[in-house]
């Protein structure tokens, strides 16, 4: 991990901001259930070839890791910046010992292509636009086969006020964005998960597969 690429941004989420994230995130049962849900349909777009080696890159408390052990017997992997959310994640076992370690979108410590995809769940949100760029192309370059994303979704890029803070969130077309710095990928599928039905708080979905 390169840490130059520490911002601000992502020193307050690795620090008390961050902490306190963590400890409002539960993985209830009925968010496993919801974020089960949500990633069974958005495994459809991948049921023909799935992917045996997935990393999550932000996995917070692990509720998404929960979901997709679910749904795939892959090999699953994870990144998380913030010291006690990953702590929580590890201790529920939620992949194998060892699976989830130190990292952040912007300096990925893998090479490249090493997962066969690669997904966010709400971490491109927190990512500042200086650094965007630079953590789509992270997340293309790690993958072999295909990328994941669900992220807020606004036509250009917008700054929204998170919990009396600003310069922490973002909405963006991340799916646009992603494909303007990966070119040797294609649109498979997109779709809405609306925060009444799914509890993923009104969130755009784009699914990627590599072409090159």
């Amino acid at each position: 991990m390169d840490e130059k690429t520490i911002t601000a941004q992502l020193d307050t989420w690795r620090g008390r901001f961050g902490d306190a994230y963590a400890e409002r995130n539960s993985a209830t049962t009925e968010r496993v259930r919801d974020y089960t849900r949500a990633y069974a349909k958005m495994w459809e777009c991948m049921a023909a070839d799935p992917p045996a080696t997935i990393l999550e890159c932000g996995c917070n408390v692990g509720i998404a890791l929960r979901a997709l052990s679910n749904i795939t017997s892959a090999e699953l992997h994870a990144i998380e910046p913030n010291a006690k959310a990953r702590a929580k994640a590890i201790a529920a076992g939620v992949t194998a010992k060892g699976n989830i370690v130190e990292g952040w979108l912007q300096s990925i410590p893998f090479p490249d292509r090493h997962f066969d995809m690669a997904f966010t769940s709400g971490v491109l949100i927190h990512v500042e636009p200086d650094s965007l760029d630079t953590a789509l192309s992270e997340l293309g370059r790690v993958a072999n086969k295909y990328v994941l994303m669900t992220e807020y979704y606004s036509k250009h890029l917008q700054e929204v006020e998170y919990r009396g803070q600003n310069e922490m969130l973002w909405k963006a077309d991340y799916g646009e964005l992603f494909m303007k710095k990966n070119p040797g990928w294609r649109p498979v599928e997109a779709g809405f998960f609306w925060d009444k039905l799914t509890g993923f708080g009104d969130s755009n979905w784009w699914v990627f597969k590599r072409e090159e």
